[in-house]
């Protein structure tokens, strides 16, 4: 979905959503895989690693929409950030 404009742009939308969920989840995914029972790093290694990936991973996906032509959007950005954050609490902390 290409946006017309960052003023349609609305922070409560299933656009943002879609992006804390899926943040949330890479980061379960990326501490699963690279940790003592996956890859063998560490809990503070493989929170860094999945973390630092899910956050390369918006903001890549950022950057994409801009070069197609969308708005870089600083809200899909801050819903990805509180995904990732709410990931790292509830999948590394235990």
């Amino acid at each position: 979905m290409v946006k017309s404009s960052l003023s349609e742009d609305r922070w409560i939308a299933l656009d943002k959503l879609a992006h804390l969920l899926v943040s949330f989840s890479l980061v379960g995914i990326g501490y699963a895989v690279s940790s003592e029972r996956g890859l063998g790093f560490s809990r503070n290694q493989a929170r860094i690693l999945s973390a630092g990936g899910t956050a390369l991973i918006g903001i890549a996906k950022e950057i994409a929409d801009y070069r197609k032509g969308s708005d870089f959007c600083g809200k899909d950005l801050t819903a990805d950030g509180l995904g990732l954050a709410l990931g790292v609490v509830f999948f590394t902390f235990y």
